[in-house]
């Protein structure tokens, strides 16, 4: 259809047009909702406008463009608070799409679960289903499975009373994941199994629809993915070859894309170098073509720990500066569709604060991300200008002149304390990616783990470690563990010289919080410092002491996490007192 005779149809006419041909064609049918686009802003047709701004977001996040896709609902939102900011129908419908955004590309749960509960508290009924499905799986993604469950209990019985066999396979993916999430694997494959079966049934009845072919291929991945976990390598060789015939005749890159990885996940597993090196070849050729960033910087990063573990280490510096390619790419891309213009929009346009509230934070949270992922980059030619270097001195020492020698010593030195500070960095920007906030830890078994893994220095400093018994706490044992186990560390590492390390933990229940009290004989802290120790990189006697000034900001960013506080009292007598609450 070309752009003279869309002219002589009407916006309505080319969206519908769109939904018949975007069934087997998603470029035609986006191409076509476009045009339609332009027609509506021309004829201010801002109702029509708005619905074809949603259905562009839908696409985009379909496709794994999740930037693209946040554009648009800005874009939905700006005409939705101009034109018919009372209109709780689409607000509900732009709320849904926030709402799975969040979670589905951005991986921000708490932002996902807030949109789509104020979707479902403005009742529209087309989308009750659909919200209690997606509030149901996103509490699952929170660990919260008690919640969870009676959302899609409620989503399941709504879709059979309609007899929706549409929905069905999406209901089939949500309980797999519930289950899988919970550990519970022979009932995730059944659910995957039930929803690539109520797929194959939908077609019957809804032929080509090409969101079908999307739940259909998810299924089939899900399922993929769990026979990788239990090694039945013969079965997910059966699904791959599935969803690649899927994602070729429906024309899915994404879902291709996703099959790929998991095919090279199952040849590293078995060892088999020759077949993931031949795919891997493959799969750059087809992310490439399709501007795939994410799955590029798999197939470097993979490909990389491959060499490096054959010692191949000039393959792996040439892939490495790939990877650094892709990602100046990436943020070409990024820059290409103008996210610094969507930001100021916003804050020009939009009109409700939490809107403002929540971009705010996937903006925080994607900064986070870029600087989780430079600083793990920055570890591989760091290891291999340490690791030449080291080489070089080994090789040729005794002609080195002892001035040189020193150089080169100093260089290996701070390149191995960068390194150790980006190992705390990748520590640090990691600690978001436990979301199960709402899981208890056993003090008293805990405790005894960290005293064995600080044997060595208890023992030559002839320490003293003492608890009463204490309760069980409300934080992530993960968590809990990295605060106590550097906490110790601390008190260890800051022993006065000849005096055994007295170590004492007591912890104080109160009615809505735990308070936790780590108490220590060491060299103590003056007033004035007390609050700069928390900083990043923050080290007041660079000297005498080991590390790199992490450890207090990494606890004091996990009991943010939870809501807490973290102090130190510098008025006992000696030593120092750190306390941290934790919220009941």
């Amino acid at each position: 259809m070309s752009a003279t005779n869309t002219t002589l149809i009407s916006p309505e006419e080319l969206f519908i047009e769109s939904k018949r041909i975007g069934a087997t064609s998603v470029e035609q049918g986006i191409y076509l909702v476009k045009e339609a686009l332009v027609l509506s802003q021309k004829q201010s047709k801002h109702e029509l406008e708005f619905d074809l701004l949603l259905c562009i977001a839908k696409s985009c996040r379909f496709q794994g463009k999740g930037f693209e896709s946040l554009e648009y609902c800005h874009k939905a939102n700006r005409v939705l608070n101009k034109w018919f900011p009372t209109n709780k129908i689409k607000r509900s419908h732009l709320y849904r799409e926030f709402g799975t955004l969040h979670s589905n590309f951005f991986n921000d749960h708490v932002s996902g679960l807030e949109y789509s509960l104020k979707s479902l508290s403005m009742n529209n009924p087309e989308l009750i289903g659909v919200l209690n499905n997606n509030i149901g799986t996103t509490y699952s993604h929170l660990g919260q499975f008690e919640k969870a469950l009676p959302y899609l209990i409620e989503a399941k019985a709504y879709f059979a009373k309609k007899n929706d066999q549409h929905t069905l396979p999406y209901l089939d993916a949500t309980f797999a994941e519930y289950y899988q999430l919970q550990g519970r694997i022979p009932e995730a494959i059944d659910s995957y199994k039930n929803g690539i079966h109520n797929a194959k049934k939908a077609y019957e009845t809804i032929p080509n629809l090409h969101s079908l072919s999307y739940i259909h291929s998810y299924n089939i991945l899900g399922l993929a993915g769990l026979y990788l976990k239990t090694s039945e390598y013969a079965l997910l060789t059966k699904q791959l070859e599935d969803v690649y015939e899927i994602s070729i005749k429906f024309s899915l890159p994404g879902v291709q894309s996703e099959a790929m990885i998991l095919e090279g996940k199952m040849y590293l597993a078995l060892n088999e170098e020759a077949f993931f090196k031949e795919l891997f070849v493959r799969a750059i050729n087809f992310c490439e073509k399709k501007n795939m960033f994410d799955a590029l910087d798999f197939w470097y990063k993979e490909m990389i720990e491959l060499c490096e573990s054959k010692d191949k280490l000039k393959e792996a510096l040439f892939i490495s500066k790939a990877l650094i390619k892709n990602k100046e790419q990436k943020a070409l891309k990024t820059d290409s569709i103008n996210i610094v213009a969507v930001l100021k929009d916003k804050e020009i346009e939009i009109m409700e604060l939490e809107n403002q509230k929540r971009e705010i934070e996937v903006q925080r949270d994607q900064l986070e991300q870029i600087a989780y992922v430079v600083a793990h980059d920055l570890k591989t030619p760091l290891h291999n200008i340490s690791h030449f270097i080291s080489l070089f001195l080994r090789k040729i020492d005794p002609k080195l002149p002892s001035t040189q020698k020193f150089y080169l010593d100093f260089a290996v030195d701070n390149s191995k304390k960068l390194h150790a500070m980006l190992d705390e960095l990748l520590i640090y920007f990691s600690i978001n990616r436990i979301k199960s906030l709402s899981l208890t830890s056993n003090l008293n078994l805990m405790i005894p783990k960290i005293i064995d893994d600080n044997i060595e220095l208890i023992t030559t400093k002839e320490a003293s470690l003492s608890y009463s018994k204490l309760p069980n706490v409300k934080m992530h044992p993960k968590h809990l563990r990295i605060i106590l186990s550097r906490m110790i560390d601390n008190s260890l590492k800051f022993s006065r010289n000849e005096i055994p390390p007295k170590i004492k933990i007591e912890v104080r229940e109160l009615k809505n919080e735990h308070r936790i009290r780590i108490i220590d004989n060491g060299i103590g802290l003056e007033s004035e410092y007390k609050h700069q120790i928390f900083d990043l990189f923050k080290q007041l006697d660079k000297n005498n002491y080991s590390g790199v000034g992490m450890s207090l900001a990494i606890c004091k960013k996990i009991i943010a996490l939870y809501g807490g506080t973290i102090n130190v009292d510098t008025n006992i007598s000696e030593g120092t007192a750190f306390e941290f609450n934790i919220p009941k």
